[in-house]
């Protein structure tokens, strides 16, 4: 059973060993470690770590890794998305479900004490805004605090939020009264502010549908349509971690090799580009770029196949 397995690996002397060499930081290399064992072995270092970061090769890869984890482990996970999108492509349409997905994994990232995050190669490679301009653009709401509901409305169509008469989707506000609706790009639900005047009486989340309440909440985040901000500061994803998050690295040449890839195809297309067009280092992740920010984290784990030699391994 899986609660057996668990305790396999909880008493093997190798996690022990991983633990014990994980306590100093650095480099590690995990040989022969295939299929779930991975995931086991990962839920068995939550306790010893406060934030842990997966990259796969692809995004699908990705998917599995959390599927098998979240069978095996109790722990918060959250899955950061591919765009899927073709670099400087403007007659593609975007998957909005997985701009909103990737707006509620950074937020997620962002409000999480300790989580496993698991992302891919492909997930990485598009750039996103950095966390100072995310929180400098988003909305806090506190129940008990006064807040403008006409300026509140003005600060959503600026965050590309559509007035609607009745929320339905993501990026939609309604205002009836002292009621605003809100169904932000992050979240499961949307939010419902009640005003009594300027004063924020309740803030709760509800069933689109049914209008039936889920949660009452002190405070909420208004995420902006992440994929509508300026280009001009776009960070990787790694900027949101502290750099004693446990990075694992799954086949880091292949990773190595999507990065490359996809960014020789963006050069490629940044060349025939618009006039104007932000420059790919703004947009994209490179794989230099990848190298020099994973070697600033401070425990790194490889398993799989490894590019380069590293002191310490374990079979």
């Amino acid at each position: 059973s899986v609660s057996d397995f668990k305790s396999s690996i909880d008493e093997s002397s190798i996690a022990t060993s991983i633990i014990n060499e994980l306590e100093n930081g650095g480099e590690l290399l995990l040989k022969g470690v295939v299929g779930s064992l991975s995931s086991f072995l990962l839920d068995r270092l939550k306790d010893h770590t406060t934030t842990q970061l997966v990259v796969t090769e692809t995004d699908e890869q990705a998917r599995i890794f959390k599927s098998d984890l979240s069978i095996i482990s109790e722990s918060e996970i959250i899955y950061f998305p591919a765009t899927n999108h073709k670099p400087y492509d403007a007659d593609q349409i975007q998957d909005s479900s997985l701009l909103v997905q990737r707006s509620e994994a950074i937020q997620a990232i962002q409000s999480a004490k300790k989580a496993i995050i698991i992302t891919s190669a492909e997930a990485l490679f598009d750039k996103v805004a950095p966390p100072s301009q995310i929180n400098e653009v988003s909305i806090l709401v506190q129940r008990g605090t006064e807040i403008d509901p006409d300026k509140l409305r003005s600060e959503l169509v600026d965050q590309a939020y559509q007035p609607v008469r009745f929320v339905d989707q993501p990026g939609e506000f309604a205002v009836r009264g002292g009621i605003i609706d809100v169904f932000p790009f992050s979240g499961e639900y949307p939010i419902r502010l009640e005003f009594f005047g300027d004063e924020v009486e309740s803030i709760r989340e509800f069933d689109a549908s049914s209008q039936r309440s889920i949660s009452f909440l002190n405070e909420v985040k208004i995420v902006p349509d992440l994929s509508n901000l300026p280009d001009v500061s776009k960070d990787s994803l790694l900027s949101y971690f502290d750099k004693n998050t446990l990075v694992v690295l799954k086949d880091s040449p292949l990773i190595h090799s999507v990065l490359d890839s996809k960014f020789k195809k963006a050069e490629d297309a940044f060349s025939e580009a618009a006039e104007n067009s932000p420059d790919p280092f703004t947009l994209f992740l490179s794989k230099d770029e990848f190298e020099n920010e994973i070697s600033s984290f401070d425990k790194l784990i490889y398993l799989g196949s490894i590019n380069k030699k590293i002191g310490r391994a374990h079979v």
